[in-house]
């Protein structure tokens, strides 16, 4: 019983009491006076996955201004197109800054989503596979990123014996490749928290917006309009990459979105890992 400024007598408000979790690996839940669950704020420690995001695309950006303005540079010396600094960042290159950094963010997506796997089956609170599939869908782009595999899918068509009508012949294979993951990542997103699925598949549809969209757009330039495409090819080629890294750095996100710090139950003065349910 509480006393009010009136003098009146009314009954307090009990506290809210811890109920640990039923899940061996799960957070405690704080229980209010009607029973309900309330996640206690001070429990959950969510990563600043949108700062991170923030970041990557900043980077990404200027990643690809510094590929951008040797191509367009006439005055020769270090930024003139071709030259030491254009060899450096050139987004067309496979050897260069900017392929680097895709590497490394399909790389860190990869490892974010195996850590969400292995921590969702420690934990018993979902299905694992799909965090595993997308780890292992997000290593083979970075292998291939690194290697240039996709380069040589001309040659693939070639010795299949396809007729194609496309001008990048690459996109016969591309398409249907492409159709396929983002089929896949819409699988496995079911499976996924909603910030998570939003961000993959949102990431590898931006990605493929500018590794097939832009591509086809490029390639029927090539026929429809020669002119305008030899003057704005360097734009075209610039915006590919730029959707490419932008998609794959939000599609990296997605995992990080999913993590949490919490302290653990038995000794509150350490943290653990966890991932959130869907």
């Amino acid at each position: 019983m509480v006393t009010t400024p009136a003098g009146h007598l009314e009954a307090a408000a009990p506290s809210p009491t811890r109920v640990p979790s039923a899940d061996p690996h799960g957070v405690d839940e704080v229980r209010g006076p009607a029973g309900a669950a309330a996640q206690d704020p001070t429990d959950l420690v969510v990563p600043p996955w949108r700062r991170v995001a923030v970041a990557i695309s900043v980077v990404s950006v200027l990643v690809t201004i510094a590929s951008y303005i040797p191509t367009r540079w006439t005055r020769g010396g270090l930024f003139y197109g071709g030259g030491e600094w254009h060899h450096i960042f050139d987004v067309a290159l496979e050897s260069s800054v900017a392929t680097t950094w895709s590497t490394m963010l399909m790389t860190a997506g990869a490892v974010l989503c195996g850590v969400c796997a292995w921590l969702v089956r420690r934990q018993r609170t979902g299905a694992a596979w799909p965090w595993g599939l997308l780890a292992l869908g997000l290593a083979a782009f970075a292998v291939d990123e690194a290697s240039s595999l996709h380069e040589r899918l001309p040659l693939v068509v070639d010795r299949i014996g396809i007729d194609a009508s496309l001008n990048y012949v690459w996109l016969v294979l591309g398409i249907p490749l492409a159709i396929a993951v983002v089929a896949g990542v819409v699988v496995c997103g079911l499976r996924l928290p909603r910030t998570a699925r939003r961000l993959m598949v949102t990431g590898i549809l931006v990605f493929f917006a500018g590794a097939i969209g832009v591509e086809m757009l490029t390639g029927e330039l090539v026929t429809l309009a020669p002119d305008v495409h030899n003057r704005y090819l360097s734009e075209l080629i610039h915006t590919e990459e730029l959707l490419e890294l932008i998609g794959i750095g939000i599609a990296a996100c997605a995992p990080l979105s999913a993590l949490r710090v919490t302290p653990r139950r038995a000794d509150p003065g350490e943290l653990r890992l966890v991932v959130v349910g869907r």
